[in-house]
């Protein structure tokens, strides 16, 4: 797999080959450093941390890169990748299908059964990957639409 980073200057290669276990980051998102001044900066993310993001190309297809800083320090801890196309199932169970064909396509090896619950308006599943990966399913009854993903924590 290939992870190019699509941006106005053109593709910049981050990667050859799977993404690796999630020890260090990736290209020029590293846990521990600060988010690079040439991202997309967003003052905060969703959960408030401050986060830089990006679209970049795998052989997943076009995959939002989230890369995500403490509060205190603005060091990256967090990496989260999702499909750039939004995905709709008919249940959890192939919203989890979903989920683990994207994670086989970035490499990672086997994955490990979660525990699917119900949590009133989605339902949600988690599993892990060799190497701490988390991978990430939610599924909402009301449109079908399925959000999945790949997060890697620093170690």
């Amino acid at each position: 797999m290939i992870l190019r980073s699509a941006t106005a200057v053109g593709a910049a290669l981050l990667l050859g080959s799977a993404l690796p276990a999630p020890n260090s980051g990736v290209g020029r998102y590293q846990f521990g450093a600060a988010l690079p001044a040439t991202s997309t900066i967003d003052a905060l993310g969703c959960d408030g941390r401050p986060m830089a993001s990006e679209t970049v190309v795998t052989a997943a297809g076009p995959v939002w890169l989230q890369a995500m800083a403490n509060l205190k320090t603005g060091l990256v801890e967090e990496l989260e990748f999702t499909p750039a196309a939004s995905t709709r199932t008919r249940d959890i169970a192939a919203c989890v299908v979903e989920r683990d064909r994207f994670a086989s396509l970035l490499g990672g090896g086997a994955i490990a059964a979660g525990a699917v619950a119900d949590r009133g308006q989605l339902w949600s599943a988690e599993a892990t990957q060799p190497g701490g990966r988390q991978l990430l399913a939610r599924w909402f009854p009301g449109g079908g639409t399925c959000e999945i993903g790949v997060k890697w924590i620093k170690p």
